[in-house]
This record gives structure tokens, sequence and C-alpha cells, in this order.
């Protein structure tokens, strides 16, 4: 006689198959870079301190040199309709000292603006005011444009542009390749003798080679391999493109890097949870925020950006970086 299975014993061996068989499944298809994000804590706290240097100044002198040849046509009041746009990231920064000066690539052109002038943070309407500057270099320089030599002689010829205590950021926008008779190297020698040796310098660039895809409107060259190239690279600096569909937009990028040549930038440990950093200076917190404080923390370089440092008291430098550790459990 043939016993009959108990159902209920019957259905849980069968689950228990169906478990075991698709576990087995899950642990054969796991490939190296697959993992289980089982959840995370924020209950482990970093302390790090970081020792500032007295260059962390939140001040920057700025010199546009500007193509005003006759090929920078279709650019000028590209360059002219999107400086809002660039000048927002200097707007926007309430206790940053910035001052800037417009000059062209025509070494016996004037400067434009902020030589001889001052044209700076306290400045009423800087937008109106730069982009009449440039509007007033017009398109009648010269076709050798010169980049090297026009910066040379402005800070020789005017020394009180430069301030002991600022960075300097150098803004190129030309259509055409670096025309002068020195070399980057000797230029950058040049530059540091009116500078000083301990000086920030960034150099930046709104160009149109044929390697950005732009089509030659004057002499055709590459900027890989070229004098703007091995500036550029000198200086950690960075280029956006004059012929780029979204100006306006590669021109709100270069000036939040432009901007934050003067900052400092502290690696953290591991990653934050971000509302719980605290940045301390003599036992107390100093604020953060773009606008309204000191220091942003940027998660794509997992840096604290201290862009101000006027809450610095005589030589002490030292400031106090504390957050809750992000962490996921992987399995």
């Amino acid at each position: 006689m043939l016993k009959r299975r108990n159902p209920t014993s019957h259905s849980i061996a069968t689950l228990g198959l169906v478990l075991l068989i698709s576990s087995s499944l899950a642990i054969i298809s796991c490939r190296k870079n697959d993992f289980l994000y089982v959840g995370r804590n924020t209950d482990f706290k970093v302390t790090q301190t970081h020792r500032l240097t007295p260059c962390d100044c939140g001040k920057m002198d700025l010199l546009w040199v500007i193509d005003n040849s006759g090929s920078m046509l279709s650019y000028i009041p590209d360059l002219v309709e999107n400086s809002t746009d660039f000048m927002k990231s200097f707007e926007g920064r309430t206790r940053f000292d910035w001052k800037m000066g417009v000059i062209s690539t025509d070494i016996d052109n004037p400067p434009a603006l902020g030589i001889g002038g001052e044209f700076s943070a306290r400045t009423p309407m800087p937008v109106p005011n730069f982009q009449a500057a440039v509007e007033s270099l017009g398109l009648g320089g010269v076709h050798q444009e010169r980049v090297y030599e026009p910066i040379i002689k402005t800070l020789t010829d005017n020394p009180g542009f430069l301030r002991p205590d600022a960075s300097l950021a150098l803004m190129i926008v030309t259509d055409a390749p670096e025309q002068s008779s020195v070399s980057t190297s000797d230029f950058l020698t040049a530059l540091r003798r009116i500078t000083g040796i301990t000086k920030r310098i960034a150099a930046f660039g709104a160009f149109a080679p044929t390697d950005f895809g732009c089509e030659s409107t004057d002499d055709s060259w590459t900027l890989a391999g070229s004098k703007y190239g091995e500036l550029i690279t000198a200086t950690n600096g960075s280029t956006i493109s004059l012929c780029g569909g979204e100006f306006g937009k590669d021109m709100a990028r270069i000036g939040r890097m432009v901007s934050s040549t003067d900052v400092t930038k502290v690696k953290l440990k591991s990653r934050p949870a971000p509302s719980s950093i605290h940045v301390s200076y003599r036992g107390k917190l100093i604020q953060g925020g773009l606008t309204d404080g000191y220091w942003t923390y940027d998660y794509e370089i997992n840096s604290i950006v201290i862009h101000n440092t006027s809450f610095v008291l005589d030589a002490d430098l030292d400031i106090t970086i504390q957050y809750l550790e992000e962490t996921g459990r992987i399995s």
C-alpha cells in the first residue's frame, strides 16, 4: 500500500530546492566586477588637519589677452555675448578679491581695461564694463598675433597691476598660434622674474585650432605641440573651443576653473557624508558655501576647496576637517 506524501512537507522541500538552485546560480554568475551594495553607515568619524600656505589668499589678478585681428570677426561677438557666463563665477564669490586687465595681441595697442585704472570686485556693473572694453579693441589689430610679448611688456610697464599676495591667471582668446619670437620656456622665465618664483600662475585659453574641429580662419595649427599647448600644460591650465556649439556653457565652465586657481584643495582620506563635514580653525567652525562661506566640498575630486582664507590669524595656518565616513559593505 502506497503512503501519501504530506503536502506541506513536499512544498517546503520544493521551496528549499528552488532557493538552493537560485543561490547557486547567483554565485556561478557572479563575475569579478559584480557586487551587491547592501548598506552603508556613517558612524565612523574621520579627523584630519591641513596646513595652509601663505599664498592661500583668496586674491587673483587676471590678465585677458584678446586677439583683435580681422580673422576674429565671427568670434568677438560670441565673447562679448557670453562674458556674462564667465563673470558669474567671479561675481558669485563675495569674499573673492579679484582684479582684471584687458589687452590685445597687437603689442602697439594700449590696454583696454584695468591697466592704469582699476577694474575689480569693487567695480559697479563689471560685465557691461568688460563687454565695452572688448568691443573697443575692434578688429584692426596686426595679423601677427602675439601673446607672450604683450604680456611681458604690459606687466613690466605697469608693475602696479600685480599684487604681491595674489595669484595670477592669464586668459588668452585667439584663433591663431602664438607668434611671439620667444619660446614658452623663455616666456615663463621672464614672467617669473616679474612675479616672483612663489606666485601661483595658471594660463587658460579659448582657441580655434584644427584639432578642436575648428575651420581655419587664420594660420592652420593644432594645440598639440604648439606654444599654447606647452603653456597650458606647464601651468596646469585648461582650454575651451572658440568654435564649439555651446560657447556659453564653455565660458561658464572655464570661468569656474579660472576663479578657482587661487584656492586650496584638501584631498580627504575617505568619502564623507557631505552633510557631516565640519571645517574649523582654532576650535571655531568655519562657514561653508560658495557665496557666503569660505569652503565647499567637491565630490568629483573628494576634496575640501578653500576659496578664501581671510579667517586666518597671525602665523597659525592649521585647519581641522572632521566628517563621518560614508561607506558601503560589499558582499
